[in-house]
């Protein structure tokens, strides 16, 4: 069962809003469509892995994507995290093709491709991090001590090749290793070796409540590269790909012959990560270029938000947290 499903992260969010709303000779446009074409990369090989997470045996499993808990010192998240009565899962994914050269003396993970070769930061050592620190979360918030936790790294691309720099450890990285399609087989070596109940279903439900509650999303803050003076108001058509439409008649109509009755939620949502994570409906009105303030207000009152504040005051905001967060950077 997955209790946190997987979502697009903010800054890949941030950069599709501003890929809409930037001037076409914006100096970092290059540098965003670079990044965002990464993260995807990297968010479609995330999301490949659920597919192979369905094929687990379901009984008393819960999934978890993303989850971020404080550490000692601020905060670690875990790309995915599995859940059961008798053990618990780590799974850090990684989208890297080529030839993976794992090398536990350097503590380096070093990827040939092309005839070149590219360093990363060792993945082993991040994912055993995060079980240090999962371990702390558990005994410290938790009151549960002792209780069995495995890391591994998955690789998405089956063609990537795993390879070892010294022989000698081959069998300590592969036991960590492995493509996402091998994921089953040890998970089920653990779920055997692990038979006996250790947690009473009271204490798996409260576990699950605790894990949700002290989840922290991380909120980047926009690039300093691109001030706020930067992003064009507008009404984005999909059709043609420009900030171009109007309101006319009950309908958002682009001089493409395009026509929507809900364009205007894409741009309010650009606001609200772009802008500021509160808009009121005079904010509105100008940023969706409207003649009419309570046209904007009728459409912030249709849309999933929070309400807060009263008469002129009165705004609208998607994620409580977000506004907490932006407000102290």
């Amino acid at each position: 069962m997955i209790v946190k499903p997987q979502q697009k992260p903010y800054r890949l969010l941030m950069d599709e809003a501003l890929l809409r709303r930037l001037p076409p000779r914006h100096n970092f446009l290059p540098s965003i469509r670079s990044n965002y074409a990464k993260g995807l990369v990297g968010y479609k090989g995330e999301c490949n892995i659920i597919y192979y997470l369905k094929k687990l045996p379901q009984d008393k499993l819960s999934i978890y994507f993303n989850l971020r808990l404080p550490a000692t010192v601020g905060y670690f998240e875990m790309d995915a995290f599995l859940l059961t009565p008798t053990f618990a899962v780590i799974i850090e994914i990684k989208n890297i093709s080529g030839t993976l050269h794992f090398d536990t003396r350097a503590k380096q993970l070093v990827r040939s491709k092309f005839g070149t070769e590219q360093g990363f930061a060792d993945p082993l050592l991040q994912v055993e991090e995060q079980k240090e620190q999962l371990q702390h979360f558990l005994s410290e918030h938790c009151k549960l001590d002792n209780f069995p936790i495995y890391a591994i790294v998955a690789i998405s691309d089956t063609e990537t090749i795993i390879k070892t720099t010294h022989p000698s450890e081959r069998a300590v990285i592969f036991n960590q290793v492995m493509h996402f399609p091998a994921i089953k087989s040890r998970y089920n070596e653990w779920r055997s070796k692990h038979h006996h109940v250790t947690l009473p279903p009271f204490k798996i439900t409260q576990l699950q409540q605790q894990l949700l509650h002290y989840h922290q999303p991380f909120f980047p803050t926009i690039y300093d590269s691109v001030k706020q003076t930067d992003i064009l108001p507008g009404v984005y058509c999909e059709h043609c790909q420009w900030l171009s439409m109007e309101w006319i008649r009950r309908r958002w109509r682009c001089k493409c012959g395009h026509v929507s009755t809900n364009a205007h939620e894409q741009a309010i949502y650009d606001y609200l990560l772009l802008i500021q994570p509160h808009i009121h409906s005079s904010d509105c009105m100008h940023f969706l270029k409207l003649r009419n303030r309570y046209i904007a207000r009728r459409f912030l009152q249709d849309m999933p938000l929070t309400k807060a504040g009263s008469g002129n005051m009165q705004y609208y905001f998607k994620d409580a947290q977000c506004i907490s967060i932006a407000h102290t950077t």
